[in-house]
């Protein structure tokens, strides 16, 4: 979301309770979950229409065979 890494590592130490016995930054990749999203809904989609396209074929066999 336009903040820069250095930024956010910035904050996330001062934020920090640098008593504890460990501390654990992680970078998070925002984009990365966006993007699995899209590319499970992208072949959600095609496989209804998949799906679709293959009972509209076969009624359509079924029908001119009668």
């Amino acid at each position: 979301g336009g903040e820069r890494a250095p930024d956010a590592l910035s904050e996330a130490w001062a934020s920090a309770d640098h008593d504890a016995p460990t501390l654990v930054i992680r970078q998070i990749d925002t984009g990365a979950d966006a993007a699995i999203q899209r590319v499970t809904t992208i072949a959600l989609v095609l496989g209804g229409l998949t799906i679709l396209v293959g009972v509209v074929l076969a009624a359509v066999v079924i029908r001119s065979r009668s």
